[in-house]
């Protein structure tokens, strides 16, 4: 199935008139491996959007759209943690365990919270 970073490549792709095979020439991988990728059997390679930005020339809304695919199709997140003081890194170690323990309500209130908003 693909992802929605997948999805995005294939849009891409059938505008303009592209094949697989091409787009993976052009990224300088198999077409076994962009395919990978598409479907989420492989991680996204971190530089993939802005190689991708720049090979095909896109748009800011595109540019926009194809990060937050990027973001939602990704299987694992790496955040940097050297230099963050302990509080914050207590603070990310305790989100990432208690996720699953979260109902939809509480995920709404924490992430209208992260971005500042109150209802």
């Amino acid at each position: 199935m693909l992802t929605e970073f997948g999805k995005i490549l294939r849009k891409l792709r059938i505008d303009r008139q592209e094949l697989l095979r091409d787009m993976a020439k052009n990224l300088e991988v198999s077409s076994a491996y962009l395919s990978a990728v598409e479907t989420g059997k492989r991680k996204i390679p971190i530089d993939w959007c802005s190689k991708i930005s720049t090979l095909y020339k896109l748009d800011p809304d595109t540019i926009r759209e194809l990060e937050w695919a990027y973001e939602n199709s990704a299987q694992e997140i790496r955040i940097p943690l050297v230099g963050v003081p302990v509080q914050k890194k207590e603070a990310v170690i305790s989100f990432a365990k208690a996720l699953d323990g979260l109902n939809d309500k509480e995920l709404k209130r924490i992430m209208e919270i992260v971005n500042g908003r109150k209802e």
